[in-house]
């Protein structure tokens, strides 16, 4: 047969504060954070403003976005064979 992939409650980012003015934490699944994977911030133009690698089981990734202009952002985890996102406000 074939296999489907559950959807998980808890398969999504937490960005807080959101918005923000300063710094932001991202809270990463336990269950894609064990694998690790990259961090992308985009611009509503797709731009990379921010893009790090977390090491396997890192949960938690703080970014400084006091240099971000005002405005609305795209947060993406990118992993092995998925990706997952969140919107992020940034205000003064």
């Amino acid at each position: 047969g074939s296999r489907v992939q559950e959807s998980r409650s808890d398969d999504f980012l937490v960005i807080a504060p959101n918005p923000s003015s300063s710094d932001v934490t991202i809270g990463i699944p336990s269950t894609v954070a064990a694998t690790g994977g990259t961090v992308v911030i985009t611009d509503v133009l797709g731009r990379i403003l921010y893009q790090a690698h977390t090491v396997p089981g890192q949960l938690y990734h703080t970014v400084d976005v006091s240099h971000f202009p005002i405005g609305a952002y795209r947060c993406r985890f990118e992993g092995s064979g998925f990706t997952l996102n969140a919107s992020l406000r940034i205000i003064r």
